[in-house]
């Protein structure tokens, strides 16, 4: 595991099949991202895992959007005229 702050939480989340774990392990990768990112420095030493969390953060918005017990709508569903 390359980045165990937030990874562990991100592969549960991406293999999780209970809606109320998801709901919650989804919150807990989202936390973990979050606290990484803030702690990162922000020259070329933390580049590559800065693009590791926002690729992270992408699959995670995936994972919200393709599971139909987390609600949220897909990209189709915005209504007209709201900002991309």
């Amino acid at each position: 595991m390359l980045y165990a702050k937030w990874e562990g939480p991100l592969r549960q989340a991406r293999q999780e099949t209970d809606h109320q774990e998801l709901l919650r392990l989804a919150g807990e990768a989202e936390l973990a991202l979050f606290q990484r990112f803030q702690e990162l420095p922000v020259n070329a030493a933390g580049h590559q895992e800065t693009l590791a969390i926002l690729a992270a953060c992408e699959e995670l918005l995936q994972i919200k959007i393709t599971s139909e017990w987390l609600g949220w709508p897909g990209l189709a569903a915005m209504p007209e005229g709201a900002p991309n």
